[in-house]
């Protein structure tokens, strides 16, 4: 059996086409940490990397905010309105 003739197996993730490979490091004081990670937090995105590029670059960022108020009302609406039905 030649070399040629046998397959070559891959093995690992596929390389990237465009990898990121310059990298940066900034530093924060505590109340800038505690901002950053609201921020973040708020931003809905799961990779602190991908949010600082989009804060960077000014791409639209989604943010979800809560309001508990609003949840307890209509989970008790909810509960209020089966309960009415039954």
């Amino acid at each position: 059996m030649t070399v040629e003739s046998k397959k070559v197996k891959q093995i690992g993730r596929k390389p990237k086409v465009d990898p990121a490979v310059f990298r940066y490091s900034v530093s924060f004081n505590a109340k800038e940490h505690a901002e950053f990670l609201s921020r973040f937090e708020q931003s809905g995105l799961k990779v602190k990397a991908q949010f600082i590029a989009a804060c960077i670059f000014e791409k639209a960022l989604k943010v979800v905010k809560y309001d508990m108020a609003a949840m307890e009302y209509y989970s008790r609406l909810t509960i209020f309105m089966h309960n009415s039905v039954q």
